[in-house]
């Protein structure tokens, strides 16, 4: 009896010894749920935040980008603006010069009616004196017969501020008959003789074919400009001025070279080339240009500056110096100082 107890003892103490281990083992199994449960809840906390956060920088992303397009869309508007005032300031200005330019062209008009009229009177009322005969002038080899008054006023050269009388070999009765009626309308003439270079070169052959005359190139070339310059001057004066009835009156003769003249209008150098009277001649056509606009200034214009136009047509070449006056942004061709050959062209 004491032995069954004694067994069923130990049987219910190891039973109760399993439920003690089962129930140990399951608060493990409730431990490590526990704990994964957390890790769970931790790994979901950790998710969430990391979320939170990606929402948060696509927010300040999308706020940047928000901002960004407002201070592009600003800049647009604020360009927009400034052109279109600019546009409106540039549709002012263009209607300010526009309303100048139509008082410039009426005070322009005015002063041309004016200028008209009063060549009108001058055309009408003062006549050169008809010489008796016609004179016949050699023009590039053919001749052509033309009365140097009728020459002077149909071609209109009393309204020039100045005339060029241009010649080679020749100084005819016609260039004399024009520089007459130039002084009658007091108007500046400059008498100027072409092709130097060939008659020095021809005074220095010529010294060079004297026997013993082999000296200095350079003290050759300067004698024979210095003897063609005195011989121009001379011929001209004695000649052709003083025997004239009446007299006329003495002026300078001014020999030049197209080319020398032609490089110095253009400010390129000179180099070896033969300088005569082409810078006497230049300046003083500048301060008599200068001394007559400032005499007959038409009010708001100013003389700013004097332009040289040199071309060629068909191996002829033409030298025109034009005077322009100008005020602010507007120009307007004056008056013209033209190269002036009798009824005819020469070549230089």
């Amino acid at each position: 009896m004491e032995e069954r107890f004694r067994n069923e003892r130990e049987e219910s103490n190891r039973r109760i010894q399993q439920i003690q281990n089962e129930a140990n083992q399951a608060r493990g199994y409730i431990k490590q749920l526990q704990r994964e449960k957390q890790e769970q809840a931790d790994l979901a906390n950790r998710a969430m935040l990391e979320a939170e956060r990606i929402q948060q920088l696509q927010n300040e992303a999308n706020q940047a980008h928000i901002e960004q397009l407002r201070k592009e869309n600003q800049e647009q508007v604020d360009i927009a603006s400034r052109a279109k005032l600019d546009a409106e300031k540039a549709a002012k200005i263009v209607g300010e010069l526009q309303d100048q330019a139509k008082q410039k062209d009426e005070e322009v008009k005015n002063i041309q009616a004016a200028r008209d009229e009063m060549e009108a009177k001058w055309k009408k009322g003062i006549r050169p004196v008809e010489w008796p005969s016609q004179e016949h002038l050699t023009s590039r080899g053919q001749e052509h017969s033309c009365s140097d008054w009728t020459y002077f006023n149909n071609q209109g050269l009393f309204i020039f501020d100045a005339i060029v009388v241009l010649f080679n070999d020749r100084f005819t009765a016609t260039d004399a008959a024009i520089l007459k009626n130039a002084e009658r309308y007091n108007i500046p003439t400059y008498i100027v003789r072409s092709k130097s270079d060939i008659h020095v070169e021809n005074l220095v052959q010529k010294t060079r074919r004297v026997p013993g005359a082999r000296r200095d190139p350079a003290k050759v070339l300067d004698d024979a400009r210095k003897e063609y310059m005195t011989k121009t001057r001379d011929s001209v004066r004695t000649t052709n001025l003083m025997k004239n009835d009446p007299p006329l009156r003495s002026q300078r003769v001014y020999a030049i070279l197209r080319d020398s003249l032609t490089l110095m209008i253009r400010e390129e150098p000179l180099e070896d080339s033969l300088v005569l009277d082409e810078h006497e001649l230049w300046k003083d056509i500048l301060q008599d240009a200068f001394s007559r606009r400032s005499e007959k200034s038409y009010g708001f214009w100013t003389l700013r500056a004097v332009f040289v136009i040199v071309w060629q047509v068909s191996g002829i070449t033409f030298i025109r110096l034009l005077i322009y006056f100008v005020h602010g942004i507007f120009s307007s061709l004056v008056s013209g100082i033209a190269w002036f050959l009798p009824c005819g062209i020469f070549e230089l």
